[in-house]
């Protein structure tokens, strides 16, 4: 097992942890494998083309629900696991795990926005972009962020849902010139890059790799002026998502070790529901 640094919230504070994962080991015939397909790609790395980048520094922070969105988390899981088909329920336990909201209108409490609320704070002197795969979730964040400035990119669906009028090409601007704060869902135009920008908040975890990996992507450019891209992802701690952390950084891990490092993931597929509903 390999230390590895980890944040995490306890009773509002923020504790810096050392945590042992078990990470898979002894992969066979690793070097034989890419020596067989090497000749059947063309790819260029970083080193190839003398580019400086910024770094990309990761921190994980394990979230803990709360009591009642742990209550509606585990009575969901225990149906989904009687379903024949468990991935009809995916969406609904990827949105109870982010805020118990999404799945009771009665229920707004949420530990996962305490913790984008203190970021924002830590990281008011940098431009920072807080990313959801649900729409509503961004309206929550912004509910809570009334007294700070920021701009909203949503679907085109979803932006009667708020209180402002939503013109991407002007919050865009707004977020380049004035405001520190983006909050976005990956509806954003694939033109759209903020080299400007520092900090990437994941309030939830993409299952696909290479969604994870565009949205770092949008700061990570060539002409940007900073040495490193923070990117800190918000983890429900003992759900499904913690589950699908372990199996990215594994799928990551074995990518990187036969195509090679700072490649782009879109050959990695997306987490099957179906490889950690039962899982340990």
């Amino acid at each position: 097992m390999q230390p590895i640094r980890a944040w995490r919230f306890v009773e509002g504070q923020r504790r810096l942890i050392t945590e042992y994962v078990k990470r898979t080991v002894g992969y066979k015939n690793i070097d034989k494998l890419k020596t067989t397909i090497s000749p059947y790609y063309i790819r260029r790395t970083e080193k190839d083309v003398d580019i400086s980048l910024p770094e990309i520094i990761i921190e994980n922070f394990m979230i803990p629900l709360n009591q009642e969105q742990s209550k509606i988390y585990n009575e969901l899981i225990e149906k989904t696991k009687q379903l024949q088909t468990p991935v009809l329920n995916k969406v609904k336990i990827q949105r109870a795990y982010d805020h118990a909201i999404l799945i009771n209108d009665k229920v707004d409490d949420s530990n996962k926005v305490d913790c984008v609320m203190e970021l924002i704070e830590l990281n008011s002197h940098r431009k920072c972009i807080i990313f959801s795969m649900w729409s509503d979730m961004i309206l929550e964040i912004h509910k809570r962020m009334k007294e700070i400035p920021h701009s909203v990119i949503v679907g085109t669906g979803s932006k009667s849902k708020f209180d402002i009028s939503i013109d991407d090409e002007a919050e865009f601007k707004k977020f380049k010139d004035n405001n520190n704060v983006l909050i976005a869902t990956d509806a954003i135009s694939r033109s759209q890059d903020f080299p400007f920008a520092n900090v990437i908040i994941n309030v939830d975890l993409p299952w696909n790799p290479a969604t994870l990996r565009q949205r770092i992507m949008r700061c990570r450019r060539l002409s940007s002026t900073h040495r490193n891209i923070f990117v800190f992802n918000l983890i429900s701690e003992g759900t499904l998502e913690e589950k699908v952390l372990k199996k990215i950084e594994s799928k990551i891990s074995l990518f990187e070790m036969i195509i090679g490092k700072g490649q782009e993931f879109d050959m990695i597929d997306e987490i099957n529901i179906n490889d950690i509903l039962w899982s340990d």
